[in-house]
């Protein structure tokens, strides 16, 4: 049995027209509010943070690392950093990781359509700092398929 965890990574400013969409900081609002989703989701023991190394995500990580689960090391994923759902679910199952728990922080709209494509209740839209949950009947990354998924929940914070 494998726990995956989807993080839309927070917020991010657009304040600045100049900086590459990779290079987009984390607004004020959006670090308010992933730092409480991860004093509500508490303690995570044994599970492995992955991230896409767009800053905005890679900040995000951060903060769910720093509160969550302090003791284990952050891996920064380049296939991460993608908006398609095709690319994302590929990079998931192609994951040679042999934990059982994992927290993958990436982008919107690949979020959104892996969450729905693996039995989430028709989310129209994971939000900044949204968080989605699933249990999977597998052993390893790869066989991880709508069939062998079940939803568990989703936060979705002011």
């Amino acid at each position: 049995m494998k726990t995956l965890r989807l993080v839309r990574h927070a917020k991010s400013s657009w304040q600045d027209a100049s900086l590459d969409d990779f290079d987009r900081p984390l607004k004020p609002k959006g670090i308010r509010r992933v730092t409480k989703l991860a004093k509500i989701l508490g303690p995570l023991l044994h599970v492995q943070l992955l991230t896409s190394p767009a800053r905005r995500a890679f900040d995000t990580a951060q903060i769910i690392h720093t509160i969550c689960m302090p003791n284990t090391p952050v891996l920064t994923l380049e296939k991460l950093y993608t908006f398609e759902p095709n690319e994302l679910f590929s990079a998931m199952t192609r994951l040679e990781l042999h934990c059982s728990d994992i927290c993958v922080v990436t982008h919107n709209p690949a979020i959104t359509a892996v969450a729905n494509l693996l039995g989430a209740p028709d989310l129209d839209n994971v939000v900044t700092s949204g968080y989605v949950e699933f249990s999977a009947n597998i052993q390893s990354w790869a066989q991880l398929s709508a069939k062998n998924t079940h939803y568990i929940r989703h936060l979705f914070l002011d």
